[in-house]
């Protein structure tokens, strides 16, 4: 009869050994599914964060395609009004080597290719320039992606080490 009580006890202790492990059980499936359940939060803003990263790129590169487009169209006027004068004065002229209107018309043409060389020139430079902020852009978006997905990287596999260490 004492062995009786005995193992019952053993069995009692035994019971509440298994009922406070699957305790543990349920909280260790509980941590494990809030650090997926975070994960994929993490995830999903990462994947955010890129789209956002990458219309305002293209925002950039459709504006800057719209400013290249103005200026070559304000070239384009200037060219077909300086042909158009030169071509109204060699209709009035008699074409007379050394005539007022052609010398008019050769200074013009001169000052008229040095203003495009010059527009050119600034075009080329402003070019440079933007390339140069569309690389730093670039490189501090990813930077800042980069550093984002490592904190989150960070944050889960603490919680990962967490659920594992239950």
């Amino acid at each position: 009869s004492g062995d009786e009580g005995g193992g019952s006890g053993a069995e009692e202790e035994l019971a509440q050994r298994i009922r406070r492990l699957e305790a543990e059980v349920r909280a260790g499936e509980k941590r494990l599914a809030l650090a997926q359940a975070q994960k994929s939060a993490s995830a999903d803003q990462a994947r955010d964060l890129a789209a956002k990263l990458s219309a305002a790129q293209a925002q950039f590169a459709e504006l800057m395609g719209e400013k290249d487009s103005g200026h070559a169209s304000a070239l384009l006027t200037l060219e077909q009004r300086h042909h158009a004068k030169v071509a109204d004065l060699l209709k009035s002229t008699a074409h007379v080597e050394g005539s007022p209107l052609l010398a008019e018309a050769a200074k013009e043409t001169q000052q008229l290719i040095a203003r495009v060389d010059k527009l050119t020139r600034e075009l080329d430079e402003q070019g440079r320039t933007l390339n140069a902020e569309k690389r730093r852009v670039a490189s501090e978006g990813a930077a800042a992606l980069q550093e984002q997905a490592a904190q989150h990287r960070g944050r889960l596999a603490g919680e990962g080490s967490r659920v594992l260490g239950l």
